[in-house]
């Protein structure tokens, strides 16, 4: 059975983020932090890109870093949208520019994770 790790990884690259670029690994990190508690997306600039900022200290990260990152990367989403994958976002994105957030980009995420990882691992049983 793959983990909940695992099965977000997979969704990062199906709705296309470059798993070459360091905005996926802040990103999956900010999703597996929001998996865990769903209010730091009520803190994400106080308190989850510092603590993403953390995990990655020896990479140079900061808060500011992070934050672009993860906006450089969700940028890259929308750019080449994988239409079967935008539903994830649900008409959450702005009329003006086609984008969301860099919140509800990762709410978003883990919302579909949540909702999906066990139905997932149950069909390759």
């Amino acid at each position: 059975m793959k983990s909940r790790e695992d099965f977000l990884i997979e969704t990062l690259k199906e709705i296309g983020c470059s798993i070459s670029n360091r905005g996926f690994e802040y990103t999956k990190s900010a999703v597996l932090l929001v998996l865990k508690d769903k209010n730091v997306l009520n803190k994400i600039t106080k308190y989850l890109y510092p603590e993403v900022a953390k995990l990655y200290i020896n990479w140079g990260a900061t808060a500011s870093k992070i934050e672009r990152s993860i906006r450089y990367t969700k940028d890259c989403v929308f750019s080449q949208p994988n239409i079967e994958y935008l539903k994830i976002f649900k008409g959450q994105a702005s009329r003006r520019t086609g984008k969301v957030s860099n919140s509800v980009f990762i709410a978003c995420i883990a919302d579909y994770v949540e909702r999906n990882y066990e139905s997932e691992c149950n069909k390759n049983i």
